[in-house]
């Protein structure tokens, strides 16, 4: 998904390829292909990345029974040396046979 500075590149981009097809401003028209690559190549690089992290989990204690405390400690490592754009880590927790 485009942040709104994207969107905001992509609309400009395509504000100037529209106003130098009118216009037959060339240069115009090369300044917004230019923004429309320009936003297609950072979503693909966003895309087409992926992070990479290594996670260990700990559940203290392993079963929990009603109404008991249960703690979990999780550690998350970074192991690129390229800086990583924001991610979502999300894990669901069910209720296993629960009645």
């Amino acid at each position: 998904m485009l942040t709104r500075r994207g969107w905001s590149g992509l609309a400009v981009g395509i504000a100037a390829i529209v106003v130098g097809r009118i216009f037959a401003i060339i240069e115009l028209f090369v300044i917004g292909s230019g923004f429309v690559a320009a936003v297609m190549a950072a979503l693909l690089f966003v895309r087409l990345r992926r992070p990479r992290v290594a996670a260990v989990r700990w559940v203290h204690p392993n079963v929990v029974v009603a109404g008991d405390t249960g703690r979990v400690d999780l550690l998350i490592e970074y192991q690129s040396s390229i800086r990583s754009t924001s991610f979502e880590l999300a894990e669901r927790v069910g209720r296993a046979d629960a009645t």
